[in-house]
């Protein structure tokens, strides 16, 4: 396979932000692109979440409710921000709104989160399992359904919804690639690529193909068969 090069023309900027200590260790912007959050912290520490005007870069709120390090952010719609901690809880912030945030906890501490493409249900990665939760249409909040798929020998690293939502991919540190039904947490299928351990997948944008990738230094494509 030959990659080429492009001659991107790019602009660089290093911004120190006010309120921000240690470690960046999850980024996001709002679906609308207004709004960009940023997590820092040091592990074993509260950890604190910026939330930015993506325009002039200057801060709009400061979120500090988890004791540990923030692995991951998510937006949702009506301006909701969900985060995910090595606390071993998922919280979820409306930022139009002053109410406190709902909290969920799992057993095992947060490595990603992702939001299927209608944004009404939550995957939540959480040591070697993934928690599927529906949201919410208006208040975009969790209900109290816990769908959790089962299979990996391992930390799950990453996972992805494919484009019409019915199946999730999740990769981890066991090296497989896991399809699980979306509806039902039921795990459809599983591949070794034998690349060793997995920290990346996505779907193509039909839905057909799977890429995955990870501590090799290579990539397994794969068909989907839907």
């Amino acid at each position: 396979m030959q990659i080429c090069d492009i001659d991107l023309r790019v602009r660089c900027e290093v911004a120190g932000l006010p309120g921000q200590d240690g470690p960046v260790s999850a980024i996001a912007y709002s679906p609308d692109g207004e709004l960009f959050a940023l997590a820092c912290g040091w592990w074993d520490e509260p950890a604190t979440v910026l939330i930015l005007n993506s325009r002039s870069w200057r801060g709009t709120k400061q979120i500090e409710v988890h004791l540990n390090q923030i692995g991951a952010l998510a937006f949702g719609r009506s301006s909701l921000l969900i985060t995910g901690s090595a606390d071993r809880s998922v919280a979820f912030h409306r930022l139009k709104s002053d109410d406190d945030p709902t909290f969920r906890n799992v057993p095992s501490p947060i490595q990603v989160l992702a939001l299927n493409p209608n944004r009404d249900q939550l995957a939540v990665a959480a040591g070697n399992q993934v928690h599927l939760w529906s949201l919410d249409p208006l208040r975009q909040f969790p209900s109290n359904d816990d769908r959790v798929c089962r299979g990996h020998k391992g930390e799950v690293r990453a996972v992805s919804f494919s484009p019409d939502g019915r199946l999730l991919a999740s990769v981890g540190k066991d090296g497989s690639l896991r399809f699980w039904d979306a509806a039902s947490g039921t795990e459809k299928s599983v591949l070794d690529p034998g690349l060793g351990g997995l920290r990346a997948v996505t779907f193509a944008p039909d839905g057909l193909t799977v890429v995955a990738g990870g501590d090799s230094g290579k990539i397994a494509i794969v068909d989907v068969d839907t």
